[in-house]
């Protein structure tokens, strides 16, 4: 009796370690873009209808799901009308057909939240309102600082 009850505690406990290993396995073997999971910095200009373009710079902190974003709307030189902001991100997941893609929402309480899709562990594209690609949207990338 003690031996049953023993290979049945054994075996137990090699079927919980195999299920770990199996979706440590699994995560690794999935496609699709990983999570930042230093702080990681993105810059580049994004397009603007009133100036000659948005020097932006979108920082996250994964370890509290915290970003600061800043845009510097003088990139002609003419002024400075730096607009710094801080507060919190969501990791979403899914965009149209592609369920594995990456989409940060930056203040996902808010009424008008901003969404970047995740490429590769390189860069971030701004996304629309409606949360979809822009129309151009190379001109909406922000690249990872290296």
């Amino acid at each position: 009796m003690k031996r049953t009850f023993s290979v049945f505690i054994l075996s137990l406990v090699l079927f919980a370690c195999g299920s770990d290993q199996s979706k440590q396995l699994e995560s690794e073997l999935l496609p699709g873009p990983s999570l930042p999971t230093l702080t990681e910095t993105f810059t580049g200009i994004l397009p603007c209808n009133d100036c000659p373009g948005i020097r932006t710079s979108l920082t996250l902190f994964p370890d509290s799901l915290a970003y600061r974003l800043t845009e510097d709307f003088s990139v002609s030189g003419e002024q400075d009308s730096t607009m710094p902001r801080s507060g919190i991100y969501q990791i979403e997941y899914g965009l149209g057909e592609d369920t594995l893609a990456v989409v940060i929402r930056l203040d996902p309480a808010s009424n008008q939240p901003a969404f970047f899709l995740l490429l590769g562990d390189s860069a971030l594209e701004m996304l629309d309102a409606a949360r979809s690609p822009q129309a151009n949207p190379i001109a909406y990338r922000l690249r990872k600082n290296r």
